[in-house]
């Protein structure tokens, strides 16, 4: 028998805008808060001048989680949004 653990039902890929306009995504840095005591570093990638923040992330449970991301620029600037995921059960195969 085989279990999965517990992912977001649709994981959030938040977009952000810098308003003096792009720089290269190394300039930023995101942080995410997947809302059960686990914070990793996002990954931003730009697409035209529409910057995403992309993330990995699997539950030990399932539930809903508040997922908080954050991004800054190398001049100071912060900015934050939040989300939340429903996170469903895990699939569990077995034969027999």
């Amino acid at each position: 028998m085989t279990a999965t653990r517990a992912r977001p039902s649709a994981p959030p890929s938040p977009t952000f805008t810098d308003a003096g306009g792009p720089e290269a995504p190394g300039n930023y840095a995101a942080s995410i808060d997947w809302g059960d005591g686990t914070v990793t570093a996002g990954t931003v990638s730009l697409a035209g001048a529409l910057f995403s923040v992309n993330g990995d992330h699997v539950y030990g449970a399932e539930g809903t989680f508040t997922i908080s991301v954050t991004v800054s620029d190398d001049g100071g600037s912060t900015s934050g949004a939040a989300t939340t995921a429903l996170v469903a059960p895990a699939a569990i195969n077995g034969a027999g």
